[in-house]
This record gives C-alpha cells, structure tokens and sequence, in this order.
C-alpha cells in the first residue's frame, strides 16, 4: 500500500505547497499548478450518447476528481465548491454500502509520495429511473507512478500482484427538479479544476468502488458489477502487454506523461 504521512502532518505546508489564488466574491481556491497535485491530470472519455459537458456527466466528473484530491491531501478544502453541499456525509451506523465511501478519509494524512501521469476514467452509460440518475464508470490507474531515489519512476500498481488497476465504478445521483434551469456553459477548458461550483442542484447519493472488490451484499445493489467489470478491462485504453509493462519495474518519466486536463474546465476569466 502507498504509505501515508501521520496526520499531524501540517496543513499550513500543504497549503505554502499547492498556494492559493482568489477568484469570485474573494473566496480562496486552490492553486493546483504547483505542489502534490501539479503532475497529475483527469483525462475523461465516454461511451455514445453521453455528453460530457453538460449534464449528469458533469457532477459525476467533479465528485471523482474532487473525491481523489481531497484523499490525497487529506483535506476537503481540496473539494471542487459545492461538494460540501451537494455530497451527504456518511451514516452514523456505517453499513450502507453505497453511502459509507461518499466522502474522502481525511484521517489518513496526505501522501507521502507525490503521483504523476494521467488519471483517466471512462463514463460507460448513464440511465434514469425517476429523478435518480445511475452512471457506471471505469478507471484506469495503471497510468500514474512515483519517482523513486534513483530517479526512476514506478506504476502505482508496482507492489500489487493481483491488481491491473482497472476498476469499476457506480455513481448514484438525485437530479435536480428542473435540469434547464442551469447556467452553466459547457463544462471544457484548460483549467484542471473548476473555480465556481458546478454540482448545481446535483445530489451524490451513492458511491460503489470495485478497487475493493464485491463483499456480500455487493450484488444487491450492484448486480451487473461483474459483467461492468469485464467491460472496464476490455475497453481499456492500452493493450494487456502495455499495461502490464508500466506495472514492472523502473521507468523514465515519459513513459508516464501528464496531459493537459481533458475535457478541463472553465478558467477563471
């Protein structure tokens, strides 16, 4: 496992690392171009008919990356605004599966060592039954590393056996009672995190992540895991002797580049 720093690890180092810049109403946000977040963008794909942009697809985007960067720096001020709001802490008795991963473990600490290369993730489908939205999603870690003393770098995945860092995912939201009634435009630039808040009226209700694998009870609220699962690996962006290549051994640093956000976000301007 990747070894987390203690948890008094000091929250004023982590914010002189990743900085600060203030954009509407004066409000603080954070500066990822530098610190432990700098190397590491989302790159965002999906299958037909879902448009990435606007939509239930833009909520579900914000809460994984916003999810991701509040466990790496073990602080919900690394949240895109409005996650706060829009994700329910988990319940009191913590046996509902779907709730008990909402939100980030900030107890953990930040990570010790900082990760590189592209996070990418891949929106299956998304379908409605009411006014509550299921997306099922795969993610792909193989493409992220660590630099070790040597100046090498090696896969996130390099001290597991059994695990191809291919995972799949299943996101529940209540949408809004009026879905036009946003003003957001299209939710693309060159930003790697958004500066307003673009969960709208958006709820995230539930959170399923295969990394762990199906525990009893898995199949009663995710039946097709399996079958989602297998999609997830044969959709892969990279062929099985590439991935297993970044799993083994050192690498160069360009054997995990970091690409510009796809499909980013608005800049501030």
């Amino acid at each position: 496992m990747i070894r987390r720093s203690l948890r008094g690890f000091s929250l004023a180092i982590l914010m002189l690392l990743a900085g600060c810049q203030v954009f509407n109403n004066d409000e603080p946000r954070i500066d990822r171009s530098g610190g432990p977040l700098a190397d590491k963008h989302y790159q965002w794909t999906v299958g037909p008919g879902i448009d990435l942009l606007t939509g239930p697809a833009v909520p579900v985007r914000a809460f994984l990356e916003s999810r991701l960067d509040a466990q790496t720096m073990s602080s919900l001020d690394y949240a895109y605004p409005g996650f706060d709001r829009a994700v329910a802490a988990a319940p009191a008795n913590g046996k509902d599966f779907l709730t008990n991963n909402l939100r980030p473990d900030e107890h953990l600490g930040p990570l010790d060592e900082i990760v590189v290369g592209n996070s990418r993730f891949h929106i299956q489908s998304i379908t409605r039954s009411g006014q509550t939205v299921t997306a099922i999603l795969c993610s792909y870690r193989y493409g992220l590393a660590q630099e070790r003393e040597n100046g090498t770098f090696v896969s996130v995945l390099n001290k597991f056996v059994h695990n191809d860092g291919i995972d799949a995912l299943l996101l529940t939201l209540a949408a809004p009672a009026d879905e036009s009634d946003s003003e957001l435009p299209p939710q693309t630039g060159p930003a790697p995190a958004p500066v307003v808040d673009v969960f709208g009226d958006w709820k995230v209700t539930g959170f399923l992540n295969g990394y762990f694998g199906p525990v009893p009870g898995y199949e009663t609220v995710w039946p097709t895991f399996e079958a989602d699962t297998a999609k997830c690996v044969e959709q892969a962006p990279d062929p099985p002797e590439r991935r297993a290549f970044l799993k083994e051994g050192g690498h160069p640093r360009s054997d995990f580049p970091t690409s510009p956000p796809s499909p980013g976000w608005p800049d501030a301007n």
